[in-house]
This record gives C-alpha cells, sequence and structure tokens, in this order.
C-alpha cells in the first residue's frame, strides 16, 4: 500500500490492526507518520481506536548499570585526557 493512503483507508486499516507496528506492515507507514496522523485524526473527532502501548516503546529496556557505568567513565580523566568510552552499538563515540 502507498504511504498515501485516503482517509477512509488509513481509518479501514487502523481499526482492523492489532497495533501499530501491523497497521505500518500493512500500509508501508514510519510508525511516527502513523502516529502523528492518528493523533491529527482525533483531534478533529475521529473516534479512532487507541492502539496496545509497548510499556517502553518497542525499544529495549533500559541498561540503568551500563549508562552509569558510561557515565563514571566519562568522569574519570587520565594524564592524555578523557577516559575512552566504548560504545558497541555505535561506529564512534
Amino acid at each position: 500500500m502507498s504511504n498515501r493512503l485516503t482517509p477512509e483507508t488509513f481509518v479501514t486499516v487502523w481499526q482492523t490492526s492489532e497495533s501499530l507496528d501491523e497497521f505500518c506492515k500493512r500500509t508501508g507507514m514510519k510508525r511516527n507518520s502513523a502516529a502523528v496522523r492518528a493523533s491529527f485524526y482525533r483531534r478533529k473527532g475521529v473516534a479512532l481506536k487507541k492502539m496496545k502501548r509497548m510499556a517502553n516503546g518497542g525499544r529495549k529496556p533500559l541498561d540503568v548499570i551500563l549508562l552509569n557505568q558510561l557515565i563514571s567513565a566519562s568522569e574519570e580523566t587520565v594524564e592524555d585526557g578523557p577516559a575512552e568510552i566504548v560504545c558497541p552499538e555505535l561506529p564512534v563515540c
């Protein structure tokens, strides 16, 4: 399906989808675009159903220990400058 859905198609697919992810798979829309459009329709008075939310928005759980280790490492200094911080998911920190 095209990202240029008619309002009628958008509403029909939205109402028959179980989740935002399912809606996006069925329509090819990006999550943010679909959520913004649904919000816009609701503000205009369209009674779209609320999709089930994932507790963390579908992201990985927050690794508090790792984040605090990164903070500690960034605060430590060595003679040549700040300590090296290793970010496994990023190519360069």
